[in-house]
């Protein structure tokens, strides 16, 4: 063997016929698999071998399965070969785990070839414990995810919820027509024109998380629109007897707990702000947090009065606005500190007068997306990732996936 590997990169490859049409044999073979399964040719590579922490490991029909010696966090991302805007980023929720075992969303439509980088975490260790990277092929097994949608509307917010099994929530809707500025959307109905571009005919829920035009304008957008609304318009002047700690299904697999509507107990001030709806919503291990424009006083007031904060995801409060304690140490904390995903959302306009965000660097230790193009987005750090366009969270109740329009 070693002389047939010599004699190869000699360029003096002198083998009997046999043993050449053996080797062309076995070439074919592994191509074949490859092209059909993702195996062969393509095989792990590991970057720290030593550790030999991953035992096992196989993507089949888009179900990521892991075996690790020990119990372990898992970090992944992968992209499309010939598509590189089709890239995926993913953390796990829950807690440590052995067997790990993920649905993958992709391209399913065509088969499509993607490399993934796969990190494992061990327990008490935050250091990477070893990597591989790999090739599979996307196939056209389909699972159904739950998919949250943070919309680019530009200054303000629009989010798209969809169930596994087929419900819709929409919560604010930017300032549609009614923004005037580019910073506003420029007067087009962007949440809107989303739905229609994403086939959405109806919806089951939705939520104005408080009485401002950059979260109610484009609501009205979809209200006067073709998109059918079959269930309840929920606000602070329309509240169909929610109040706080109660629950909503959004379908049989997503949870929705209202831990803020309307002003919170004890408060004394009048910014409308403070009346946002916020919702804490649960799909298996992963957690979301849809905080609307809260300020300080009333992130204070919900872990105060003991709700449970701890996300995966977060929708950063007030566009990111750091004025009245908003989005402080300890906020920031209880919401995703004792979390091994930690994904934070900005959603916010261009050159947006109100230089919203601010002070970027509170969420250095956090994955941190931006809609759009921060003033000082220097300080954000590595993990913060800028002008995304629209992000779309998926979950499959154990992994947070995460991938963006840019």
């Amino acid at each position: 063997m070693k002389r047939f590997f010599y004699q190869i990169s000699s360029g003096n490859l002198r083998l009997p016929f046999i043993n050449s049409f053996i080797f062309i044999i076995c070439i074919l073979i592994a191509l074949l698999l490859n092209s059909c399964f993702g195996w062969g040719i393509f095989t792990p590579r590991d970057d720290k071998p030593s550790s030999g922490i991953i035992t096992n490991w196989s993507v089949r029909d888009n179900q990521l399965s892991i075996v690790t010696k020990d119990s372990t966090y898992v970090q992944l991302s992968y992209a499309n070969w010939t598509n590189p805007n089709d890239t995926f980023q993913g953390w796990t929720a829950g807690e440590a785990v052995v067997y790990h075992t993920y649905f993958l969303p992709v391209d399913f439509e065509i088969a499509t070839r993607y490399e993934m980088k796969l990190s494992v975490y061990t327990k008490n260790d935050t250091s990477i414990y070893q990597d591989t990277t790999f090739i599979f092929t996307s196939t056209s097994t389909s699972f159904s995810h739950l998919k949250v949608h943070f919309l680019n509307v530009q200054q303000g917010d629009a989010i798209l919820i969809q169930s596994p099994d087929g419900q819709n929530m929409m919560i604010d809707g930017g300032y549609g027509r009614r923004g005037t500025r580019d910073w506003q959307g420029g007067g087009v109905p962007i949440a809107l024109n989303y739905l229609i571009e994403k086939n959405v005919s109806h919806l089951d829920y939705i939520v104005e998380s408080h009485r401002h035009l950059d979260h109610w304008g484009g609501l009205d957008d979809i209200e006067n629109s073709d998109i059918i609304s079959t269930g309840q318009y929920i606000s602070n002047s329309q509240t169909h007897g929610y109040e706080r700690g109660n629950r909503l299904m959004l379908g049989n697999d997503v949870k929705f707990d209202f831990f803020n509507i309307g002003f919170p107990p004890n408060y004394s001030g009048g910014n409308i702000n403070n009346t946002s709806i916020v919702l804490k919503a649960t799909h298996g291990d992963v957690g979301f947090l849809f905080t609307g424009d809260i300020h300080g006083e009333v992130q204070t007031n919900m872990y105060n009065e003991g709700f449970d904060l701890s996300v995966n995801v977060l929708k950063v409060p007030h566009h990111g606005a750091s004025s009245n304690d908003s989005s402080d140490v300890r906020f920031l904390s209880e919401t995703l500190g004792d979390k091994f995903a930690q994904v934070a959302i900005l959603s916010f306009g261009q050159n947006n007068t109100y230089n919203h965000p601010r002070d970027l660097q509170r969420f250095r230790e956090f994955n941190t997306y931006g809609t759009n193009e921060a003033r000082d987005k220097h300080t954000g750090g590595a993990k913060y990732s800028d002008d995304c366009g629209h992000i779309i969270v998926y979950s499959d109740g154990k992994m947070v996936f995460v991938w963006t329009e840019k």
